[in-house]
C-alpha cells in the first residue's frame, strides 16, 4: 500500500538519524545502502489520517509560539501589545489588593478601617479609547517588537 504522507515519513527517518536523501511512496529509501537502517522506522510508522492531523496540530503549535515570540507581522505585534495591556492592568489590581491586605492588617478598628480604605486610590474605569492608545504606544514605542 502507498505511504500517503510521505514528507513526514522521510522527515521521521532523518530525525531518526539515518542520512537518507528522499523516500518514495513505497517506502524505498535513496540511498538505497541505508534500506536497511530506515526499515524499521518505516515499518513502525503510522501513516493514518489520524496521525497526520495530530502532527499538523503540534506543528501548528510549534509555528504559533514562535509567531508570539518573534513575527513581526502587524497582527502578532497587536497581540502582544493586548496582552502586555492586560498584564499591566492586573498588575495594578494585585497592588490595590495588597495595599488594601496592609490596611486591614493595620487597623485597630472597623472605624481605623473605612478611614485606612478611604485612603486606597481609586481604580477608575478604563475606556475602550484608552485600551486602544494604550496598545498603539506599546507599538509605536517597540516594546512588543
Amino acid at each position: 500500500m502507498a505511504i500517503k504522507y510521505v514528507a513526514r515519513l522521510h522527515s521521521n527517518i532523518v530525525t531518526g538519524g539515518v542520512a537518507i536523501v528522499s523516500v518514495d511512496l513505497d517506502g524505498i529509501v535513496s540511498p538505497a545502502n541505508l534500506q536497511a537502517a530506515a526499515q524499521p522506522i518505516i515499518d513502525a510508522f503510522d501513516d493514518s489520517d489520524a496521525a497526520q492531523l495530530a502532527f499538523d496540530n503540534i506543528e501548528a503549535r510549534a509555528r504559533a509560539s514562535d509567531d508570539i515570540d518573534n513575527n513581526k507581522a502587524g497582527l502578532y505585534k497587536s497581540l502582544r501589545a493586548e496582552a502586555k495591556l492586560i498584564v499591566n492592568e492586573i498588575n495594578i489590581l494585585r497592588q490595590w489588593i495588597v495595599a488594601f491586605k496592609v490596611e486591614v492588617a493595620a487597623a485597630t478598628s472597623l472605624a481605623d478601617l473605612k478611614t485606612r480604605v478611604a485612603t486606597l486610590p481609586n481604580l477608575p474605569d478604563r475606556t475602550f479609547e484608552q485600551a486602544k492608545t494604550a496598545m498603539k504606544n506599546e507599538v509605536t514605542a517597540g516594546t512588543v517588537d
